[in-house]
């Protein structure tokens, strides 16, 4: 559901955008806030001192406001749940954000005899083969495999 929500931030061009009633995580601490000021928050995202998040359902999960919070529920129901779903194994779906984007650390990449050499720094939970699937635009439901065999990592 999550990827869904991405994707739909992607196909609307409002990825980088900071709206009303979102919730945003502070990149250096992790903390969630729902964002106020869309005006001031595209500032301190365009610093990359926040992202804004999507959806990891359950009964903990930072809820947003407005428009956003509509489009989460239309996306539970699209999928035939609903918010009370997930109470039912609370230990197993608590529910949070997501960062929909990262930006990766230390990158570096040097040309070899094979390819290129890429190296960077990723948090936790993100994946070096999505970061390199963006550098090749390779699709999604490519092997994996082959991505890290053809670009020489």
């Amino acid at each position: 559901m999550f990827n869904d929500a991405l994707a739909a931030r992607i196909r609307e061009g409002s990825v980088h955008r900071v709206l009303p009633g979102e919730v945003m995580q502070v990149t250096a601490s992790g903390g969630l806030f729902v964002t106020e000021d869309p005006i001031v928050e595209q500032a301190r995202f365009d610093r990359r001192e926040i992202v804004n998040t999507g959806p990891m359902f359950g009964p903990k999960m930072k809820q947003p406001l407005e428009e956003l919070a509509n489009k989460e529920l239309q996306l539970l129901e699209a999928w035939g749940l609903r918010s009370a779903d997930f109470e039912r194994y609370k230990k197993l779906t608590q529910g949070t954000r997501r960062a929909y984007l990262v930006w990766p650390e230390e990158l570096k990449f040097t040309a070899e005899p094979e390819g290129l050499r890429f190296q960077f720094s990723l948090p936790t939970g993100s994946y070096a083969t999505v970061l390199l699937r963006e550098f090749q635009k390779q699709p999604a439901g490519r092997d994996d495999t082959a991505l890290l065999t053809e670009s020489a990592v």
